[in-house]
């Protein structure tokens, strides 16, 4: 009888099963808040020119992080070498992040930023960090065995 290997939470039926399509949804988000005017004069909308430019800025790292989780996850299936997988993962970000920040150069009430591009790069590394974790840090459970009376 073969036992069925235990998924992770990531990993699940649903996850995939439609997480091509998860990370398609969410690079249309980033492509849509990222062509949104921020000023009043640029016809931009008031919940967004209401956030502090700083907090506007900070929400690039999160963004990222979770851009990195779920493309890792969709070229898993296609890129088995670990590191190969990683290196176009975060070229691909990298990439997207210096590409949404020239799409704002030609968007009214939108102005690129040399700083955004940097925390852009500072969210693929810490989602890095969050990939290295869940993959390596997880620690074994002692079995009865290897503990010494």
């Amino acid at each position: 009888m073969m036992m069925r290997p235990v998924q992770s939470g990531c990993d699940s039926f649903l996850f995939s099963r439609y997480k091509t399509w998860i990370l398609a949804v969410y690079i249309f988000g980033m492509l849509l808040t990222s062509i949104i005017p921020m000023s009043y004069q640029g016809g931009g909308a008031p919940f967004w020119a209401k956030l502090d430019p700083s907090a506007q800025n900070m929400l690039h790292v999160p963004m990222f992080m979770i851009f990195v989780f779920l493309f890792s996850r969709v070229l898993a299936d296609g890129i088995s070498r670990i590191y190969m997988r990683w290196f176009a993962v975060a070229g691909g970000a990298i990439l997207f992040g210096v590409i949404l920040e020239c799409v704002q150069s030609v968007i009214p009430g939108r102005y690129p930023s040399f700083a955004d591009v940097l925390l852009n790069i500072l969210g693929v590394g810490l989602g890095f960090m969050v990939l290295i974790v869940l993959r390596y840090g997880r620690k074994k459970k002692a079995e009865p065995k290897d503990i010494i009376p």
